[in-house]
C-alpha cells in the first residue's frame, strides 16, 4: 500500500470512528435535544474540525440529526428507537450490577449502562457474585443481574424486596421468573441461520464463553442437529480461544485446521476485534475470505466497516438493551410481573460472508 492509499485508509477510519461516537451521543439523549457544538466535540472527540464537520453532515443525510442555521445541532428521531424523558431524575439513586466473575461481555456492558444512567444522574455499583454467594454488604434497592446462571440469586433478591432486572435469556422452553431484557445471547443462533440459508453446513465457532452457547442444542460432539435454524442440517465445530491464539503464532497450523476435505467454510467470532485478528491472519496463512472461508463477528464497532474485507458483523444493539433495562429499574412504576422484553440483534451484510462455492479448498 502506497503512502497516499495508507493517509486515505486512516482519513476513512477516523471517520468511522467519529460518526460511530457521535451516534452514541445520540443515543444517550432524547428528541429533540440539543448536541454539543462541533468546537465542543472537536475537543471531547480529539478529532479535527475537518472531520466532525463531515461526520455531522453524514449523520444529518442519514436523518439521525437536524442542524438549524443559526441555532445547533439537534437529535432526531431517526437515532433513536425511542425516547425515555419520561422517566425522572434519579440524582443519588445507586442501581449495582452483578455478574459472575469473568463474564466476557461485563466490560462492553457495563460502559454502555454506565452511559444510559448518567443520563438520569444514577451511579452503578459494579460486583462479582461467586455461585451461591451473594456480596456480604448492604446492596442498594434496584439491582441488574447478567446472565441467567445468576437466576437463583436474581429470585432471591427479588423476595428480599430488591428490584430486580435480569439481562439475559432462559434456556429454551423456560420462561424467566422477574422481569427481564434479552436478545444478544440468541446472536450465534441468527448468524448460523444467516449462514446455513447461504450454503455453509460446516461452521466453526470461536468459544469464549460457556454461555455464549447455551441456548444452541448442541450435543456432546459438536452437532447441531437439523432444526429450524436454517433449511439444512449445520454442523458446528467449537473451536477453544486458545487454539486461535496459536493460528497467530503459527500459519501452518492455520492451514491444517482449514485445509482439509471437511473444513469448515464459515467461522463465527464473538467479539468484532479477534474476528478482524483471526480474518487477518487468515489472509496471513494464504486463506482467502470469504472465497475459502466466511468470517462473521458479533459486535457494533466502527473497526469492521473500515476493515478489508470489511467484516460482516452482528449487532447485539446493547445500547438499546441496557436503555431498556434502565426504564424497568428507574421507572416511577415498580413491577415485579416476569415481563421479558426482547431486543433482536441486527445483522450488517458486508464483504467478508459469502455464499460457498462449488469449489470451496484451494489450500
Amino acid at each position: 500500500m502506497c503512502n497516499a492509499e495508507a493517509a486515505a485508509l486512516r482519513r476513512r477510519q477516523e471517520l468511522a470512528r467519529v460518526e460511530h461516537e457521535l451516534l452514541k451521543i445520540c443515543r444517550q439523549l432524547c428528541v429533540g435535544d440539543k448536541i454539543p457544538t462541533h468546537s465542543q466535540l472537536m475537543r471531547r472527540l480529539t478529532a479535527s474540525e475537518r472531520t466532525v464537520l463531515r461526520a455531522l453532515e453524514r449523520l444529518t443525510q442519514s436523518g439521525a440529526i437536524i442542524r438549524k442555521h443559526g441555532s445547533g445541532t439537534y437529535v432526531a428521531q431517526a437515532s433513536r428507537d425511542h425516547t425515555s424523558c419520561d422517566i425522572q431524575q434519579a440524582s443519588g439513586t445507586v442501581i449495582a450490577a452483578l455478574a459472575r466473575p469473568g463474564y466476557s461481555l461485563y466490560d462492553s456492558i457495563l460502559r454502555t449502562f454506565h452511559q444510559c444512567l448518567q443520563g438520569y444522574g444514577a451511579d452503578l455499583l459494579c460486583l462479582p457474585v461467586v455461585q451461591g454467594h451473594l456480596p456480604d454488604i448492604a446492596l442498594p434497592n434496584r439491582i441488574a443481574v447478567f446472565g441467567y446462571e445468576m437466576i437463583e440469586e436474581a429470585v432471591l433478591l427479588q423476595a428480599a424486596g430488591k428490584r430486580v432486572v435480569m439481562i439475559g435469556t432462559p434456556p429454551a422452553g423456560q420462561l424467566s421468573p422477574i422481569p427481564s431484557v434479552t436478545g444478544w445471547h440468541r446472536a450465534v443462533e441468527q448468524i448460523i441461520a444467516f449462514l446455513g440459508e447461504h450454503g455453509h453446513h460446516n461452521i466453526a465457532v470461536v468459544n469464549l464463553e460457556n454461555n455464549l452457547f447455551g441456548n444452541l442444542p448442541l450435543n456432546g460432539i459438536g452437532l447441531l442437529s437439523p432444526m429450524a435454524l436454517s433449511s439444512h442440517p449445520v454442523r458446528i465445530s467449537i473451536v477453544p480461544f486458545a487454539e486461535t491464539q496459536n493460528w497467530h503464532r503459527n500459519r501452518d497450523s492455520v492451514r491444517t485446521y482449514f485445509c482439509t476435505d471437511d473444513a469448515p467454510t464459515a467461522l463465527v467470532v464473538a467479539n468484532e476485534e479477534l474476528a478482524l485478528s483471526i480474518m487477518s491472519t487468515l489472509q496471513w496463512a494464504g486463506i482467502d475470505v470469504p472465497h475459502d472461508v466466511s468470517v462473521v463477528g458479533i459486535g457494533s464497532g466502527w473497526r469492521g466497516e473500515v476493515a478489508h474485507p470489511s467484516l460482516t458483523t452482528l449487532d447485539p444493539q446493547l445500547d438499546k438493551v441496557m436503555r431498556l433495562a434502565t426504564e424497568l429499574l428507574l421507572s416511577p412504576v415498580e413491577t415485579t410481573l416476569p415481563i421479558v422484553t426482547e431486543v433482536m440483534p441486527r445483522l450488517v451484510v458486508r464483504q467478508s460472508s459469502a455464499t460457498v462455492r462449488a469449489t470451496v479448498n484451494n489450500c
